[in-house]
């Protein structure tokens, strides 16, 4: 073989490595983009599962002055619904409230029990109140829920009405997120069991609502609902 021939096929050798070596390169490439791609993916999964599982919980039964939860185990929030101190209705709407009672054979007084109730005015705090006094249907006594609220009020009423409600109110002191609840009619306790029990299934029924994080009970005269020491603490 002449020179001439020896250097056209070394020239063409080394035209095809190089052509092997940037095909290999390119397929590196492709291959490991193709990798980190997979990655981002299975990532991206990964986050969003433990973002989902992050916001559940499981609610246990607590006493109701917690207001966080109730005696079957689920949340006292009532989904974001606000109440309002105004007995306006829209017609054709329904807002959908808990009232919480006591249930017999329970040996805690503060163990309380969310029903379902619904009505049509926008003051779903006061519906809610006044769905307690009522006390519960018949199928609901057949299981045993009760509350002694209706049997406590006793004479003719001060305001009307059975009691008033002020939202964002510490006795007659603004303070947000404190409801005062004034009964306008006497109360007659048979002691401090049954006051435990009332102050519980208030407690909870108005702590449903997101806007309300205490509250404060008072009897008709002002004074400090179930305080036997008459200093009137819960205005303090």
């Amino acid at each position: 073989m002449s020179g001439k021939s020896q250097r056209r096929l070394v020239s063409t050798n080394s035209m095809c490595s190089s052509h092997l070596f940037t095909i290999l390169t390119l397929s590196l490439l492709f291959v490991l983009a193709a990798f980190i791609t997979a990655c981002a993916s299975d990532g991206g999964t990964g986050r969003n599962i433990a973002s989902q599982t992050s916001t559940t919980s499981s609610a246990t039964p607590a006493s109701s002055a917690t207001g966080s939860t109730n005696g079957n185990g689920s949340t006292a929030n009532n989904g974001g619904q606000q109440p309002t101190n105004t007995g306006t209705s829209q017609p054709g709407k329904e807002y959908h409230v808990k009232v919480y009672f006591s249930k017999h054979g329970q040996d805690s007084m503060t163990l309380v029990y969310p029903v379902n109730r619904t009505t049509t005015s926008q003051a779903v705090a006061t519906a809610s109140l006044q769905y307690l006094i009522a006390g519960p249907d018949a199928s609901e006594q057949a299981q045993g829920y009760y509350t002694e609220l209706t049997s406590m009020l006793k004479g003719a009423s001060t305001c009307g009405a059975d009691f008033t409600i002020k939202l964002n109110t510490k006795g007659s002191t603004p303070e947000t997120g404190t409801a005062t609840v004034q009964f306008c009619r006497d109360l007659s306790s048979a002691g401090v069991g049954m006051d435990a029990r009332v102050q519980s299934q208030i407690n909870a029924t108005l702590k449903q609502f997101p806007t309300i994080s205490k509250v404060i009970i008072l009897t008709r005269s002002g004074n400090c609902f179930g305080d036997e020491s008459g200093a009137n603490m819960c205005l303090r």
